[in-house]
């Protein structure tokens, strides 16, 4: 993991060891970050391939614990699942989260599991979607999160039926509605809204944008990005002043710059908005990117 002190201007590595076995968090894909937004310092992290398990450290990434293997000669059972997908927090309590799988559960059915305690102790949790590429899940707020997969989106375990599900596996910030109420995901099936908690999803796009994977907000915009679709490798935008009310008349979605190289090699994994400083972070296949936005 590398910090940034200064708005990407330079990065420090923040712990020791080039190999998994030297350092599991540096050798492990780490896919998803969750930041906690009440104390300082903390941080999590869904590593994929490697460890395969979520991390948590309490000073800014200089040690890190796992936080779902039980320790050597407890009696406690194993996981539910290894090879964790993503990990989310609630924006209304810093200690509650949940993390997905990007496999089976062991035991029968879906899972993901959740704690309420900070990662002390993960619980199994029925879902109503098993692992799918790309999906993940999302907590809106204490009593209402959502799993998302290429067939849709459900709200705590029932299904919206929503136009395409989003794409959360790379996720790396607070799940929270835009300025006029509203949340709004990227996924498979385009941009889709919802003005009821999750509870319903519309398309606001008219189907033109596939194969999202990435979307931030500012107090004035949203911003979307594709990883998988090379049309979409573009980052866009659109105002949310512009938005209709009525879905039936789509969102319009205008082109930020050009990433350099990044056409060749792939697209967004995950994007990220300063409102302090108006600045929009890309970390790209090609690298990371930063854009003063204007205001």
């Amino acid at each position: 993991m590398h910090l940034s002190p200064d708005c990407g201007n330079s990065w420090i590595r923040t712990n020791e060891g080039n190999t998994y076995e030297s350092n599991p968090v540096h050798g492990s894909a780490n896919w998803s970050i969750a930041v906690d937004h009440v104390q300082q310092g903390v941080v999590f992290l869904s590593a994929g391939y490697g460890a395969e398990v979520v991390f948590r450290t309490r000073d800014w990434g200089q040690t890190w614990v796992n936080t779902m293997d039980p320790p050597p000669g407890s009696p406690a059972p194993a996981p539910e699942f290894r090879f964790t997908n993503n990990v989310t927090m609630d924006p209304e309590d810093h200690l509650h989260l949940i993390t997905t799988a990007h496999t089976s559960c062991r035991t029968s059915g879906n899972c993901v599991l959740e704690t309420w305690d900070g990662g002390d102790n993960w619980r199994r949790k029925d879902s109503l979607f098993g692992w799918e590429e790309g999906g993940g899940a999302r907590i809106l707020r204490k009593d209402a999160w959502i799993n998302t997969a290429y067939r849709g989106t459900a709200l705590n375990n029932v299904d919206t039926h929503a136009p395409g599900g989003g794409n959360d596996q790379f996720s790396n910030a607070l799940f929270l509605p835009g300025p006029d109420g509203a949340y709004y995901l990227a996924g498979t099936g385009g941009v889709t809204r919802s003005k009821d908690c999750g509870a319903s999803w519309e398309n606001i796009d008219a189907g033109n944008l596939q194969g999202l994977t990435a979307r931030t907000m500012s107090d004035k915009k949203l911003f979307v990005g594709g990883q998988w679709n090379f049309l979409n490798s573009r980052v866009k935008w659109a105002a949310f002043n512009t938005l209709p009310e009525d879905a039936s008349k789509p969102m319009t979605f205008a082109d930020l710059p050009e990433i350099p190289g990044l056409q060749a090699v792939g697209g967004v994994f995950f994007l990220a908005y300063d409102q302090t400083n108006n600045i929009l972070f890309a970390s790209t296949e090609a690298g990371i990117f930063r854009m003063k936005i204007p205001q």
